[in-house]
């Protein structure tokens, strides 16, 4: 085969990667240019990876705004030589595009990426308010492997809903959700995002937090922008949200709905994960 032959079929397997063909349509509406910012930006390659419900359309939308380039979801990557990856990221930097997914740490991964020069973000949430925006999801009519508000599930009090998600969410429960993860913010080239920094005033957090986290983002990939460009995309970012699966982010609203029931028993189950990631120092809250 030709080079020129093996680039072409080498284009044909990148084209057709993405989950929805449309993500390749030019006139898809997230590839416009954003007037605000300067679009389209030389940065790093990157891929994003997030626990699921912990903020993934809030800071695929602040990517977004940020270099220009639009997420790509995927499941299993399907290219292990490094070439082979070098140039499908290359393609995707061209089309406006970057990688995303929910898959678990795999450590052949995780050196593939590195052998590419491709930066990690690891996105993660309160595990307390994961669990809500789960419970959010399949009460707004999602099927998540076989809960739904339409059968049991839909018939169980709150209370139940808290707990049970808590221990056994897609069967394994929340904390294996995000211990089969973190691995992804451990490598040289990784950079972990929070929720509670990025989300902004209009999520309950910070302007301070929220250019602090931008600029985290834009620091990790070499991305050029200025302060000003950032606080624009970040009073910007919830009016882009505007996904069927972004349902009200705000932080800490597990204090509104949790009983005390459901916060013994989430020490119990979740109390070591919270203080591994920072969000409590103890068992006393």
């Amino acid at each position: 085969m030709s080079l020129i032959s093996f680039l072409k079929f080498m284009l044909s397997l990148c084209i057709f990667l993405p989950l929805n063909a449309e993500n390749f349509d030019e006139t898809h509406p997230h590839v416009a240019y954003c007037e605000n910012l300067t679009s389209l930006s030389s940065h790093d390659d990157f891929v994003l990876y997030t626990v699921p419900k912990a903020g993934t359309h809030l800071i695929a939308v602040c990517l977004h705004l940020m270099t220009g380039s639009s997420q790509q979801f995927f499941n299993e990557y399907p290219f292990k030589d490094p070439g082979a990856c070098q140039y499908h990221l290359h393609v995707l930097r061209n089309q406006h595009y970057f990688l995303m997914s929910h898959d678990f740490f795999s450590q052949d991964m995780a050196e593939l990426w590195s052998i590419c020069n491709c930066k990690i973000f690891l996105m993660l949430r309160d595990p307390r308010d994961m669990t809500l925006s789960m419970i959010s999801y399949i009460m707004n009519g999602y099927d998540v492997g076989g809960w739904s508000r339409n059968n049991w599930f839909g018939q169980l009090s709150l209370e139940e809903q808290i707990n049970l998600t808590m221990e056994r969410i897609h069967g394994c429960g929340v904390e294996d959700h995000y211990q089969r993860r973190l691995d992804w913010g451990k490598m040289p080239q990784s950079c972990c995002i929070y929720f509670e920094n990025l989300v902004g005033p209009k999520g309950g957090g910070t302007i301070t937090a929220q250019l602090k986290e931008m600029r985290k983002i834009a620091n990790h990939i070499h991305l050029q922008i200025s302060d000003k460009a950032l606080l624009e995309i970040g009073d910007q970012m919830f009016g882009h949200c505007e996904s069927q699966t972004f349902h009200k982010g705000a932080i800490g609203k597990w204090k509104q709905y949790f009983s005390d029931e459901n916060k013994q028993f989430c020490k119990e189950i979740l109390g070591d994960l919270l203080i591994e990631l920072g969000y409590e120092s103890n068992y006393a809250w």
